[in-house]
């Protein structure tokens, strides 16, 4: 009977690797990816998997270059398939305002997913071992992380969909050039870290017994880096008071790892129940019904709220609770109109019924019509005016969208457009008292982003109709048998859809 080999066990337990299951392998030349793509070399001669080699040359050094030259030497020994690819990291970093080691490991990662995508393979194995999940924890307890960042690094995982943003401009070599045209597919990436099980000793012992050379990078030992002081110094003292200090931390994180799944089936649940599938947008903006939202415990509001930050960003690395505390007590208590800064560009914004988390520029609030930014209605949808018979009982309006008015009232043609500044009319209701339309949109806790493209149906200078809110007291209906016009939007084209109220 064959000798069973612990690793080929834990990458089935973690669906990791299978017959015919094509694998890119991302190798620095280190020791951990050296030893990653050998044990993975043998593995696939046993189980019939497919192997390509990428490497990133992050140009933080001025020798990185032989490091590309010792992976290609490597591959093309080994008779695999080899990428590489080489960028200015420092630049990169200092353009989106990110540490050395974030914009490094988002080029890294950027480059591996077009890598694959132009191999045709959609798993991606990297070499991260139980002593780089120790760190990572704990570099995340440092940080003030809850369950997701305390569970480590996964075994598997899927890759965001959304590349870096400059991902073209980086500088291609090696003998298979990957193309501008190559976007991520639609399939999604799977990242693997067969290694995760295997301590950094056992690393440096395989390489040793089997006669591996790895380049060795000087930056590993930087105490610049937060990793690497967490490594070298953290740590090692630590180690004094609990020897098994790196293992007991992977446990926990495994453990952890099991309830965070439990969690996320609770969050995604919750999450249907307090932001409403239509009005989200990924990428850019997520919206939350604030009744619903704190109507909840304190605890599934965090929840709620760094899920929407997530959505924003397209994952949930480094996203503590702190800023989460903040942005919920902000939540119960701000006015409308109100906004704050939470992590990583992502900033809360309070409508009249909504919070809104968004990136970059302020969102238009979520309601059914708004003017564009030129003061036009909505290229599908238009004004109807028609006459209303003499004997209908329809005196009341059908929703928020449709209003009669007195006929005798209009004086001339009627057009649809934007307040003016210092504008006023004459609300129904209030005995013929005008006031501003800026002060009224402010009384009903309109958005300021909304005020200034909300649709004023007007006749001549007169405001005829604040579109869904209230009619100006001039072009009321005073009887019953009055010549009436009812005034209604209506969305034109292919679904002739009402608008909503």
């Amino acid at each position: 009977m064959p000798r069973r080999d612990p690793l080929w066990d834990y990458c089935r337990l973690h669906d990791l690797l299978a017959p015919g299951r094509a694998v890119l392998v991302g190798v620095s030349g280190g020791p951990d990816s050296l030893c990653l793509l050998d044990r993975l070399h043998r593995l696939a001669a046993l189980h019939a998997f497919p192997l390509a080699v990428a490497h990133f040359d992050h140009s933080l050094r001025s020798d990185s270059a032989e490091d590309a030259a010792f992976v290609r030497a490597d591959s093309e020994r080994r008779g695999l398939p080899f990428y590489a690819e080489r960028a200015d990291t420092a630049a990169y970093a200092s353009e989106h305002k990110l540490s050395i080691e974030a914009a490094a490991r988002a080029r890294r990662y950027d480059f591996l997913a077009r890598a694959a995508r132009q191999a045709g393979m959609s798993y991606i194995a990297v070499a991260h071992t139980q002593d780089d999940q120790a760190e990572t924890v704990l570099m995340h307890f440092l940080r003030g992380s809850g369950v997701a960042g305390l569970s480590g690094m996964q075994p598997r995982v899927v890759l965001p969909a959304h590349p870096a943003p400059d991902w073209a401009e980086a500088m291609l070599t090696g003998e298979r050039g990957l193309e501008t045209g190559d976007l991520p597919g639609d399939h999604p990436l799977i990242l693997i870290r067969p290694l995760l099980g295997i301590s950094r000793a056992q690393v440096e012992q395989y390489c040793a017994e089997h006669g591996l050379q790895p380049r060795c990078d000087p930056s590993n030992v930087d105490r610049r880096y937060t990793r690497n002081r967490v490594r070298h110094d953290l740590l090692p003292g630590l180690e004094r008071e609990n020897p098994n200090l790196r293992e007991t931390l992977a446990r926990n994180a495994e453990l952890l790892g099991m309830q965070r799944a439990q969690l996320a089936q609770h969050v995604t649940r919750l999450w249907g129940l307090t932001a409403p599938a239509a009005e989200q947008t990924p990428g850019q903006a997520a919206r939350l019904d604030r009744a619903a939202l704190l109507r909840l415990s304190p605890a599934d509001q965090l929840a709620m709220l760094r899920q929407g930050a997530a959505q924003v960003l397209g994952d949930d690395r480094e996203l503590g609770l702190e800023p989460f505390q903040a942005a919920r007590r902000f939540a119960e208590t701000a006015a409308p109109g109100r906004g704050c800064a939470i992590v990583r560009g992502v900033r809360l914004k309070i409508e009249r019924d909504r919070l809104v988390l968004f990136r970059g520029a302020d969102p238009l609030p979520d309601y059914p019509l708004l003017l564009d930014a030129a003061g036009r209605l909505p290229a599908d949808c238009r004004l109807v005016a028609e006459p209303v018979e003499a004997d209908s009982r329809s005196a009341h309006q059908k929703d928020r969208w449709e209003v009669e008015v007195s006929t005798e009232a209009l004086a001339g043609p009627l057009a649809v457009r934007a307040r003016r500044r210092g504008e006023r009319f004459q609300p129904v209701g209030m005995g013929g008292r005008s006031v501003k339309l800026s002060d009224f949109f402010i009384n009903l806790r309109i958005a300021a982003v909304a005020r200034v493209r909300w649709p004023l149906v007007v006749c001549g200078d007169a405001v005829v109709w604040v579109a869904g809110l209230r009619l100006d007291e001039r072009f009321a209906v005073r009887s019953a048998g009055a010549p009436r016009t009812r005034l209604r939007f209506a969305r034109v084209g292919p679904s002739q859809l009402q608008l909503e109220s």
